[in-house]
């Protein structure tokens, strides 16, 4: 049973979880999150290393795994409030789309925040975006600070 999303309170600040294959997409991902989000860094990750990780992502998500992909007791487990997933992704030559990933973690329940990543053009980002399971799309070429503030107006409510 997938853990549900915690009330955010003001000392309660947003777990945020990524998912790319590039060393310095993750990075990025954790700079939106802790310098921009003020994301909660205990938790927050951006994972892709490794195939382990990329399918653990869900579990990870779900709050079933923590970040070093250790089970997490029933009682102590939180999901996500937001993924950031790089659609396109190629680990030691195995392929993954995001959008199939977003829709295994909504299938999974997931009712956090799902924000897909992607290199492609405006129309391609917006056929992503219309996909139900997905709330936003983002280039990789945004800016981190249009990335937070999208994430975090969805967060409040924006959606």
């Amino acid at each position: 049973q997938p853990a549900q999303p915690a009330q955010r309170g003001a000392e309660d600040r947003l777990f945020c979880l990524g998912l790319d294959d590039s060393s310095m997409c993750r990075q990025l991902h954790e700079i939106v999150f802790s310098e921009y989000l003020d994301a909660d860094m205990s938790r927050s990750v951006s994972l892709g290393a490794s195939i382990e990780e990329v399918e653990s992502f869900a579990d990870v998500a779900l709050g079933v795994k923590t970040a070093d992909l250790m089970y997490v007791p029933e009682g102590e487990r939180r999901a996500a409030d937001v993924v950031l997933i790089d659609q396109h992704l190629l680990v030691d030559n195995e392929v993954w789309m995001g959008s199939d990933i977003a829709s295994a973690l909504r299938a999974r329940g997931f009712e956090g925040l799902v924000c897909l990543m992607s290199g492609t053009d405006n129309e391609h980002l917006q056929e992503l975006q219309a996909q139900t399971v997905i709330d936003v799309a983002f280039s990789k070429s945004d800016s981190p600070v249009y990335i937070a503030d999208t994430i975090a107006s969805l967060c409040k409510g924006g959606a």
